[in-house]
């Protein structure tokens, strides 16, 4: 029995996602190399600034001691840390010709560029949206959508060069203050490290921003079909909030937790706005949502608009989907 419109429409959401979901893990494998080396130069910075620390004999080991000499080393080593960081974060960050970058697509972007991730998850989204005989996103909307993103990812950059430079000075200014060895203070050096949870939240939660945008957006032009105008857009647009039905993120999809709330269930962009808000509200955020960060840093869910022509069948196939997730679960 050849499958149904709406199981048609759900094998293609599946395989977006799971397709999302594999090559968010080839981009986090990539920007770890790229963290490993900056950890590996932050480090030589902070060896080169212990090596040059005014010590003192004291008994028979020489001992590191405050002066305005250290001050000004470790001055050095901040200020060292910053402008390594801070080149990254520049090519990262960067949008000189960014129509032409995403035109070009991600195999031809270096793996420090915010555009090769980015570009690497949306080219699963423009194939879904063939799949399902939607029009896919056009040049002009991931440009937008990237430039979105670009903005938001830049404080969150920020946060990341501030605790990489400040950390390293930290690390120098306590060795000093306890009156430890080079020897001991080389070893604070080499064991230092940049937070995975801040280098994630600054560049991999972004470039899933840009994805979520695009379907938002498509899920409003799919419900213009219906008739809606101005408000009731939003009241008849309706999407998945999904996950890859048999990947990763369903294992660990932790079933108390926020994502699992709203995992498979069928709910209109109004709903799922006015979520949004109330978190943001109850963190004292600036919230995530459906159109940007989903339920939070660290969620990999993503909201799959459905076809008007589909939706009576999707909602009962996603009831289906989420009642096995939740067996067990006492819901």
């Amino acid at each position: 029995m050849p499958a149904s419109d709406g199981e048609l429409f759900v094998n293609s959401m599946d395989k977006m996602l799971c397709g999302l979901e594999r090559d968010l893990q080839l981009s986090a494998k990539e920007l770890e190399v790229i963290r490993g080396e900056l950890v590996k130069d932050l480090r030589s910075i902070g060896g080169g600034g212990v090596g040059k620390l005014p010590t003192l004999r004291v008994g028979g080991q020489r001992i590191l001691v405050p002066s305005e000499e250290t001050a000004r080393i470790i001055a050095g080593v901040r200020q060292g840390a910053q402008d390594r960081l801070g080149l990254f974060s520049i090519k990262w960050l960067d949008t000189n010709n960014l129509a032409g970058r995403i035109d070009s697509g991600f195999s031809k972007a270096e793996v420090g560029e915010f555009i090769r991730h980015s570009n690497r998850l949306t080219n699963n989204t423009r194939a879904f949206l063939q799949e399902i005989a939607e029009a896919d996103p056009s040049l002009e909307a991931e440009v937008a959508a990237t430039l979105v993103q670009l903005e938001d990812a830049r404080n969150d950059i920020l946060k990341l060069e501030a605790k990489g430079s400040t950390g390293m000075s930290e690390t120098l200014s306590r060795a000093t203050g306890g009156r430890l060895t080079r020897a001991q203070a080389q070893s604070g050096v080499d064991t230092f490290d940049l937070n995975r949870g801040q280098w994630n939240l600054s560049l991999l939660e972004h470039p899933q921003g840009v994805v979520r945008g695009l379907l938002a957006n498509s899920a409003q032009f799919m419900s213009a079909r219906t008739g809606a105008k101005g408000a009731d857009v939003f009241k008849r647009a309706f999407m998945i909030p999904a996950v890859c039905n048999r990947g990763e993120s369903t294992v660990l999809l932790n079933p108390g937790g926020r994502t699992a709330q709203i995992a498979w269930r069928v709910m209109s962009m109004d709903q799922l706005a006015a979520r949004a808000a109330g978190l943001a509200t109850a963190t004292q955020s600036a919230g995530g949502g459906f159109r940007t960060l989903g339920e939070g840093p660290g969620t990999r869910e993503f909201y799959v608009p459905i076809p008007p022509e589909n939706l009576d069948e999707v909602k009962e196939i996603m009831k289906e989907r989420r009642a096995e997730f939740l067996e067990g679960d006492g819901e």
